[in-house]
């Protein structure tokens, strides 16, 4: 099924109105100002479809690179060709799993999963895997809907709040820093790798100087 709304990760194309009001609603350079934090970073563009926050993470890490991974052929054709447009030559385009990332334990220092989560059958198991992925010191944004009625994106119920999103990284081992309201559409939850030192408790990491 197609999806109409601006905010789906796999809806990169449509009217020059749909695209201004998905930048208005989704503000790209919010989302990636409080996930990196250098431009030497590595990033996972989790679900990244046509390449919404690709280009633009790829224009930042100037010294870094991104992995652009999605199970849907179509749309990572799409954002290859976008990134060719482009003219950049950072970007690695993977095809996912459902069930499995396919990139080696601690590859990454940091993710984004946009308005993908709530899509997750077994999130749990689905956060453990983005954890193993990311480095001693790595970094998750998660962006969703809010938990509201609105004229677009997936049914209400459906939809995370955003202290289920924070408790389901919790659960996979991760520290929760900073939830932001992005926009009357978003949130976005950032968190850390913690190690895990009992059953369902984290402490939060010690910063890393070189990581």
């Amino acid at each position: 099924m197609e999806r109409s709304d601006p905010g789906a990760h796999h809806h990169g194309h449509g009217s020059k109105e749909r695209r201004e009001q998905r930048a208005r609603l989704l503000p790209v350079d919010a989302v990636l100002a409080g996930l990196l934090r250098s431009d030497a970073e590595i990033l996972a563009d989790l679900g990244c479809g046509y390449g919404f926050f690709t280009i633009p993470a790829a224009k930042r890490l100037r010294r870094g690179r991104v992995v652009a991974l999605d199970t849907d052929p179509e749309a990572l054709d799409e954002a290859r060709k976008g990134f060719a447009e482009a003219g950049l030559t950072n970007v690695e385009f993977v095809l996912s799993r459902p069930d499995r990332i396919p990139l080696a334990d601690g590859s990454v220092t940091a993710a984004l999963l946009s308005t993908v989560l709530h899509e997750v059958g077994d999130k749990p198991r689905f956060l453990t895997e983005v954890r193993r992925i990311l480095s001693r010191s790595g970094r998750l944004s998660v962006v969703e809907f809010h938990k509201q009625e609105m004229p677009f994106g997936p049914p209400l119920g459906d939809r995370l709040t955003e202290e289920q999103t924070a408790d389901l990284l919790r659960g996979a081992g991760l520290v929760v820093v900073e939830t932001s309201r992005l926009s009357d559409a978003f949130y976005q939850v950032i968190a850390e790798v913690g190690p895990v030192t009992s059953p369902g408790a984290v402490v939060r990491p010690e910063p890393a100087e070189n990581d």
